[in-house]
């Protein structure tokens, strides 16, 4: 991903039925960044989700202002929030998973880089119910024009509707799913080369971008 232009619509997802407000999810991705230094906490997007006129909903991605290189997150109910001390803008592979239980309101939300927690909040509530686009290396902030695009490497990544445990997170970063687990919303592995443009979902749900 260049962080200019290159990003991927996956808005079938916001639309699917397979996220709902209340919901137990894991989000987790391998990502490498080029290094590039950014203005703003949210200026660096691995995923988001927004309502149809572009509003923030939910997202994901790596605060790159100078000096910081932690894990950026924000929802509704959260906010903008940094999690974990380290700087991970290092253009090194590192592992991100971020997991919520169940349950109405605000609940814990713990981040995991590299298989260990680094940070948690403890009212994450997204609205995933007024969802209706869903991307990754980008988001909207509040218009329909693309912006804050991720400048490096995605690999990996994938959406449970469970909350994986520590141990099932470390596991995942080694042994890949082979796509039909229970719990697997979505399954990137952003494998393919054959030119084209269409990122394809290896989960049965088929949500390919």
């Amino acid at each position: 991903f260049d962080g200019i232009d290159d990003y991927v619509f996956i808005n079938d997802l916001a639309t699917g039925g397979e996220l709902t407000n209340g919901m137990a999810f894991t989000f987790n991705a391998w990502f490498l960044t080029d290094g590039t230094l950014e203005g703003g906490i949210s200026s660096s997007i691995i995923f988001s989700m927004h309502t149809a006129s572009g509003g923030n909903l939910l997202r994901i991605g790596l605060d790159r202002r100078q000096n910081y290189g932690s894990i950026f997150y924000s929802d509704g109910d959260t906010g903008d929030q940094n999690l974990g001390s380290g700087n991970w803008n290092d253009q090194v592979w590192h592992h991100l998973a971020i997991t919520r239980p169940a349950g109405s309101g605000g609940q814990l939300l713990t981040a995991y880089i590299d298989g260990e927690e680094v940070g948690s909040l403890s009212n994450a509530d997204p609205d995933f119910n007024t969802a209706s686009k869903a991307s990754i290396a980008m988001e909207y902030d509040g218009g329909n024009t693309p912006t804050d695009h991720w400048s490096g490497k995605l690999d990996e990544t994938m959406i449970w509707d469970v909350q994986l445990e520590q141990s099932e997170i470390q596991s995942l970063m080694y042994s890949l799913p082979s796509g039909d687990e229970a719990g697997l919303i979505a399954y990137w592995k952003f494998d393919e080369n054959d030119g084209g443009t269409t990122v394809i979902d290896h989960s049965i749900n088929g949500y390919h971008g």
